[in-house]
This record gives structure tokens, sequence and C-alpha cells, in this order.
């Protein structure tokens, strides 16, 4: 979440002026001011993302977009939430950037949030509202030769998906969450034939590729 806020008028104007002022003028000066900060705020979201953010104003507590409820000493504020736009983005890179054979692996990214699976990434996916106090969010591969695909194995994916993917995203949103890249174990899961083949009977790293997002 980020947040635009406009403060009483009297910390905006001198003293001596806001003390010509009555409560009607100060808060048609506050709501000037304050649709002048949200407009240019909405504008500066839009440019950076590509898109409109949804956004919730708040009016002296209460929510509401109608700026001219405010009270001459009230507080507007608007709290933008990039979170969904941010997942769906990851999601979209995955699923372009995913080398493609059978099809399986592009069909096997998931998207979790503390722990528990919340979406599947498709083509053209949708994205479920995102459960509140959330504290990571988590985009994993569920078949195991993502591991040999993230290093190299795969000629339409020299570079990895995943990590490649975390720097793309983290580029664009570094600074509304923070995003990294790593690897986690993920239940239920076992070597490919390809590591099997490569180190028969050697025990070896079985964590998967991860994106984390750890809401600011």
């Amino acid at each position: 979440m980020i947040e635009a806020k406009v403060q009483p008028i009297r910390r905006e104007l001198d003293v001596a002026i806001a003390s010509w002022l009555g409560p009607e003028a100060r808060a048609d000066v506050l709501v000037e001011h304050a649709r002048e900060i949200l407009e240019q705020t909405d504008a500066r979201n839009r440019d950076a993302l590509g898109q409109d953010v949804p956004h919730r104003t708040v009016v002296d507590g209460l929510p509401t977009e109608a700026l001219e409820h405010v009270r001459a000493d009230g507080v507007i504020v608007r709290t933008y939430d990039v979170l969904p736009i941010l997942m769906m983005e990851i999601g979209r890179l995955l699923w372009t950037h995913s080398p493609v054979k059978s099809g399986d692996y592009q069909r096997s990214h998931r998207l979790l949030a503390d722990g528990e699976e919340i979406a599947e990434v498709t083509q053209g996916w949708s994205l479920p509202e995102l459960p509140n106090g959330v504290k990571e969010f988590v985009f994993a591969p569920i078949v195991p030769y993502a591991r040999p695909i993230e290093r190299g194995w795969s000629k339409k994916a020299p570079d990895g998906v995943y990590q490649v993917v975390a720097v793309m995203a983290k580029a664009v949103f570094g600074k509304f969450a923070k995003i990294s890249f790593g690897y986690r174990e993920i239940t239920g899961l076992a070597e490919s034939k390809t590591e099997r083949k490569a180190r028969p009977g050697k025990p070896r790293d079985l964590r998967q590729p991860v994106i984390i997002i750890q809401p600011n």
C-alpha cells in the first residue's frame, strides 16, 4: 500500500493568513489543495505502472470520494493498492517467459500466501481477492524439473525464468514491495528424471526457485 495524505490547511498556509479565513473558506482551500495533490499522485502512479491504480479515499475517517465533506481542520488520505497489479504482472511474465515443450512447466506456476496456495497462473489469468494481513506472497513452480530449467537447462531460457522475472518485477515495483528471488522447499516434490540421471543415488537440494513478495 502507498498513501497520499493532505493535512489541514493550517499546516499549508502562514498562520496569519489562515486566521483571516473562516472555517468554510479554509475547507474550500483544503479541498482545492487536496484535488491537486491527489490528481498529481494518480498521474504519477499511472505513468509508473501503465494503468490506473485502485485506490480508497478516506475523508476525516470516513471512506468517501467526496472531498468537499472535509472539515476545515480535517485530513484526507488516499491509499493506493499496488499489490494486485504487481501479482498480475509477475504471473504474466512467468507465463510469457516460460519455455514450452509439453506446456506442463508453463502451467505449473502457483501463487501462495503465507504458504497456502491461492491461485494458479494461466494465460490471461484472473487474480482472486488477496487476503488481508499476509506477510509473504510466493510464486513457485510445482514441477520438479523447474530446478534444472532455472539453471539454464532449456535453450529457450538460458538464464532461467524465476530469477529473470524477479529482476524485471523489482525494477518496476521495487518501491512498493520487497521482491526477491530464492529457493524454497515445496511439499510433495521429488527429484526430476534429469537430476536422477545426472547424479544417480546422490542426495541433492530439492528446493524450488521462487519469487518472494513482502508487502511494505
